[in-house]
C-alpha cells in the first residue's frame, strides 16, 4: 500500500511578507484606507479596505453615531 501523502503548509516567504508590509505602509501614506493585506503562498497580494469589513451597530445610539446624525 502507498503511504498517505503528508500535507505541508505553504507560507509566504519573509521577503514577500516584507514587501506586503511596505505596500501597506505606502498605500496608507498615499491616504488610502487599507484595513488588511492578504499574502498568498503564490505571491499574490490582496489589499482590503475597511469597507470590506462592515461593522454592524450594537445598538440604536451607535447606529445614529455611524450615520453621522449625532454631529
Amino acid at each position: 500500500m502507498n503511504a498517505p501523502a503528508t500535507f505541508k503548509p505553504h507560507y509566504a516567504s519573509r521577503p514577500k511578507v516584507a514587501a506586503a508590509a511596505q505596500t501597506l505602509h505606502d498605500l496608507r501614506a498615499q491616504g488610502l484606507d487599507v484595513a488588511a493585506i492578504e499574502v498568498s503562498p503564490d505571491g499574490t497580494i490582496k489589499v482590503f479596505s475597511s469597507a470590506a469589513f462592515p461593522v454592524a451597530p450594537r445598538d440604536e445610539f451607535e447606529a445614529w453615531d455611524q450615520s453621522g446624525k449625532l454631529g
